[in-house]
């Protein structure tokens, strides 16, 4: 099994760059942590294959701990990506023994993972994924784990078991998820698109309760001929 390690202070970068790892390929070990000092705890007992590197800590910079990395006997041709989020024009690698250190921005980590055996892997259960790109950050989701969709505002709203995920609705139009989503979700609102799997019971046809939900959502009358079946 492949091993990764991703530095990084933004917690919600590092665990998106681990949500497209994963996604890319499924046979990764992933640690994640937003402090150098720890990463270099981690290096002295794990082998890693590839490190995901942000550009600055708060007891050191990215450079500063990819330096250290080198003087690691396990690790001195280990390839190293630094994630920027904006071009650097001036990036001093002096002192580092391998050339196989690059600027990586978010949306490039699939080309990263390559460096594994040359080609990405895609899970084989990806069609059981939806994944929504926003703002240099990537979101793959579980589509077991989504209750409902909401669509409010200017804004599209994912509510899963763990988390809720907000995108802006140019990107993504209720239409356009529902078709990506496809078996087991059903619109109940123009507003709304629910997981039947979560779907507790009704009340006649205007609204309908989901589990794990506090809240009963409507159905639109648009809809209403659905849910009398």
């Amino acid at each position: 099994m492949s091993s990764l390690l991703i530095a990084e202070e933004e917690s919600a970068v590092a665990e998106s760059l681990a949500d497209t790892a994963r996604y890319i390929r499924n046979d990764l070990n992933i640690t994640i942590t937003k402090h150098a000092k720890e990463a270099l705890k981690y290096i002295k007992i794990n082998h890693y294959d590839l490190f995901l590197l942000g550009m600055e800590f708060e007891s050191c910079t990215g450079i500063e701990l990819a330096k250290k990395i080198r003087e690691t006997e396990n690790h001195k041709l280990t390839p190293i990506f630094f994630i920027v989020s904006v071009p650097v024009k001036k990036f001093d690698i002096s002192g580092m023994s391998c050339s196989d250190i690059k600027l990586l921005p978010e949306r490039e980590v699939r080309k990263a993972l390559e460096v594994f055996d040359g080609e990405t892997e895609k899970d084989d259960d990806s069609k059981n994924h939806i994944v929504l790109h926003h703002k240099g950050h990537t979101h793959v989701i579980n589509k077991d784990e989504i209750i409902y969709i909401e669509s409010n505002k200017g804004s599209i709203f994912v509510n899963t078991i763990n988390k809720k995920i907000e995108i802006p609705s140019y990107k993504f139009t209720m239409e356009k998820l529902l078709t990506e989503l496809a078996e087991g979700f059903i619109r109940c609102h123009r507003e709304y698109i629910v997981n039947t799997k979560y779907v507790e019971e009704f009340e006649g046809t205007d609204v309908v309760k989901l589990k794990n939900v506090d809240i009963a959502l409507p159905i639109g009358r648009k809809y209403k001929d659905f849910f009398k079946k």
